[in-house]
């Protein structure tokens, strides 16, 4: 890997501005490849000198790398440049970025970012929903459950199973069981152990036996 980076800076001598866009591109999906944030963040500046947006599969790379290395900074820059010069960026990109801003545990930038986004899907919500979950916020999470229904957002095994932790007490867990029984869910593996906890945490164990 060392070798192949040396061939690139050898190659191009960081002269990105000056390559052909498609040329440029190939530099900075090979930095994403070889995990090299920093030059990959070099990288991206020189495109975006060039005004040129990668593929946005390259940018989902990015934000993982970033968010794998706690890169602040870098993340937001990302960030910067996937809406520059007024860019509608695919929803996989923007679900990406809001995912790595909840690994950061930035989620006044989450839902700053998630109120942006103008079709928000099922990987949009639960993302949020988990977020504030897990960061204790239940009553948050649960709100963010009525706002999903009323857009008419199906919730999957996964949004139920985050936010039945979020529960504050059996009326609405009771609530939530009605509802994974009306989407059919009640056989989802994460949904059924997320039940019976529950169920057990509030000191309901023949529910928790029921469901088990």
């Amino acid at each position: 890997m060392a070798e192949e980076l040396q061939a690139l800076d050898k190659a191009h001598n960081w002269d990105l501005v000056s390559l052909p866009p498609g040329k440029s591109q190939g530099v900075y999906k090979r930095f994403c490849y070889l995990k090299n944030l920093p030059r990959a963040i070099e990288a991206l500046k020189s495109l975006q000198d060039l005004k040129v947006h990668p593929d946005p599969v390259i940018y989902v790379d990015i934000i993982k790398l970033c968010a794998q290395r706690g890169a602040v900074e870098q993340g937001k820059l990302v960030h910067n440049h996937i809406f520059a010069y007024g860019s509608n960026p695919p929803l996989f990109v923007v679900n990406s970025l809001l995912g790595m801003y909840v690994k950061f545990n930035l989620l006044d930038h989450a839902e700053r970012l998630f109120d942006r986004i103008p079709e928000r899907n099922v990987v949009s919500w639960t993302t949020l929903i988990a977020a504030h979950s897990n960061n204790s916020c239940g009553e948050k999470a649960l709100n963010l459950l009525v706002l999903m229904n009323e857009e008419g957002v199906r919730p999957n095994g996964y949004t139920f199973s985050s936010v039945l932790r979020a529960s504050d007490g059996l009326r609405t867990l009771r609530q939530l069981h009605c509802s994974i029984l009306k989407y059919g869910l009640e056989s989802d593996v994460f949904v059924r152990s997320a039940l019976i906890d529950v169920y057990a945490k509030w000191g309901h164990l023949e529910m928790a036996f029921r469901v088990f």
